[in-house]
């Protein structure tokens, strides 16, 4: 029919018989059909070509093996199996020997052959054995703590219950002697410019830059001055023993009292003469407003035992209550800190 010839007038080619081994819409390799035409033209296509093709068109491989049967072409052979895992003869059952206990010793001497398979005896806890008293220093281990009569929280180890700013009592552990040194000289971050110590506390007091010791400039009350129930525990005091164990180290002792002579000083109070210091107009040297920091200093005078400290910072507090603060109490995000007003130390 005339509808069947193309334009040029030559009769269209018929189309080639589907072999036995070719599937239906089968394109054979070298045919690539092009994405912008309709037509299919034949392009002599390299090898490479043709692996990319199989490779890429996994739908294909099944008619292309079919397609490699029928040019004669032999198929490759199947991968072999690969070899079963040689099964491992248990060896027999050996029976675990007791323990040789050898005469004269603490425990049990265990064997390579049933090493691991008996524990030994713990070792004992190491309990802490005081040493003699520092000289020089103000150990006040002769003295009791009391109230005179006003509501005071006694140390944490001795009550099981919520005290003072909510914490529950934990006995965690505190940090070494030698930390607790360390830390009072140099702070725990000492490239931090707000993290006072001693060290620090000297330059401020040379330099006479004594609002650096104020609490919107420094902090420091963890390690400086260290209470039972700090929010950083590992600088607090848990027990008698590290009461004791610190009281004894005059280092420690004498940089401690020297910290809160400086402090003081800083708000005007000379902690040796307990009374005000006359400072000029616009010195900084004032009260901060800050009752937190008076009433951790005057909780670790009074766990500490010091007597005289405890007595001249007590007496600086009913100052600051009767002048600056005008007769107002001291409190801490609504905690109620009075019982500062209320420590004290007798003969037991």
């Amino acid at each position: 029919a005339d509808s069947d010839r193309p334009a040029g007038g030559a009769p269209a080619p018929a189309p080639a018989p589907a072999g036995p081994g070719t599937a239906v819409g089968y394109r054979p390799p070298g045919v690539v059909r092009r994405k912008n035409s309709g037509q299919s033209a034949r392009i002599a296509a390299s090898p490479l070509a043709q692996t990319r093709v199989v490779k890429s068109a996994r739908q294909f491989q099944p008619v292309l093996r079919s397609h490699r049967h029928t040019s004669g072409i032999p198929p490759p052979p199947p991968p072999p199996d690969p070899p079963a895992p040689a099964r491992q003869k248990r060896s027999p059952s050996v029976p675990v020997q007791a323990p040789e206990v050898k005469p004269g010793r603490r425990g049990a001497s265990v064997t390579a052959a049933t090493r691991g398979l008996v524990k030994k005896d713990p070792k004992p806890l190491s309990v802490f054995q005081p040493g003699p008293p520092a000289p020089n220093c103000l150990v006040g281990v002769s003295l009791g703590r009391t109230s005179d009569g006003g509501i005071v929280r006694p140390p944490r180890w001795e009550c099981l219950t919520t005290q003072g700013f909510g914490r529950l009592c934990s006995m965690s552990k505190r940090q070494s002697a030698a930390v607790m040194k360390k830390v009072q000289w140099e702070s725990p971050t000492p490239l931090s410019e707000s993290a006072g110590c001693l060290k620090r506390f000297r330059a401020w007091a040379t330099a006479e830059e004594w609002q650096k010791f104020h609490h919107h400039y420094s902090h420091y009350d963890w390690w400086m001055f260290p209470v039972d129930d700090g929010s950083k525990s590992e600088y607090n005091v848990h027990s008698e023993g590290d009461i004791t164990e610190l009281q004894r180290d005059p280092l420690w002792l004498g940089r401690y009292l020297e910290s809160i002579r400086l402090v003081a000083m800083s708000w005007g109070w000379d902690v040796e003469a307990a009374r005000r210091v006359e400072v000029p107009l616009g010195d900084p040297r004032k009260w901060e407003m800050w009752d937190v920091r008076l009433s951790k200093i005057i909780r670790s005078l009074w766990l500490f035992r010091q007597h005289r400290f405890l007595q001249s910072m007590q007496a600086f507090a009913r100052e600051v209550q009767a002048n600056e603060k005008e007769g107002r109490g001291f409190s801490y995000k609504g905690n109620c800190l009075d019982e500062l007003l209320h420590m004290r130390l007798v003969d037991q």
